[in-house]
């Protein structure tokens, strides 16, 4: 993830004195996101699954 931050940054011209503190920012705000991402679902995978199909549950 990192290169794919360095790349982009060098693509963009961003001055290079200044790429290590962004990737570092970058890098801090990718895990902020991470945790507060919400789940959804119980953990039961079927039922989570069955939830958005377009079919009627039942026995198969």
């Amino acid at each position: 993830m990192r290169m794919t931050i360095k790349r982009l940054l060098k693509k963009y011209g961003y001055p290079p004195d200044k790429r290590d503190k962004a990737i570092d920012i970058v890098m801090e705000q990718t895990k902020l996101m991470c945790s507060n991402e919400v789940t959804y679902g119980t953990g039961d995978r079927d039922n989570s699954v069955a939830d958005r199909v377009a079919e009627e549950k039942g026995k198969y």
